[in-house]
């Protein structure tokens, strides 16, 4: 008895982490996507004049709120932003003050999922961290049964 239920377990947890690992996958492809988008939307803004080249140079993305296992594509990792978790931004350019997009949280409601991602200036004044949040992006997607997939539904802005 004891022998099944130690089979039934390992054959459980297989099972969840399998799926856990399809579902990651999804959610990753999901964020870079978006991480994607976000990039050509601020280099479109940088075009029109809305936001400077020093701010577009001075650009990261933060990896402090990603999902556990997240992993860049390698479209994303080609771009020149600058990717790092807060921590390791160097203090002179926190001093100088740098702009990153964060991924912020998901909601999930029933078939759609939507991705958020907050855009903050981040300076250090004297001995105060000093983050400024600025506007935000919203993804949205919605799974397909028929084609066993998620697809882009909504975008703001």
């Amino acid at each position: 008895m004891k022998n099944q239920i130690t089979i039934l377990t390992i054959i459980l947890s297989f099972i969840s982490i399998l799926l856990v690992g399809q579902t990651n996958n999804q959610i990753n492809e999901m964020i870079n996507n978006s991480l994607l988008s976000i990039v050509e939307k601020e280099r479109n803004f940088e075009k029109k004049g809305i936001v400077t080249s020093y701010y577009i140079e001075n650009l990261y993305i933060l990896t402090d709120n990603l999902p556990l296992n997240f992993v860049f594509s390698d479209s994303v990792n080609n771009i020149n932003f600058k990717k790092a978790s807060l921590k390791d931004i160097p203090v002179k350019n926190l001093k100088k003050g740098i702009s990153a997009i964060s991924f912020s949280y998901f909601i999930l409601d029933n078939n759609k999922i939507s991705i958020h991602f907050i855009n903050k200036s981040i300076k250090i004044n004297k001995k105060d961290l000093s983050i400024s949040l600025g506007y935000g992006y919203i993804f949205t997607y919605e799974y397909s049964c028929e084609k066993d997939m998620w697809k882009l539904v909504d975008h703001i802005p």
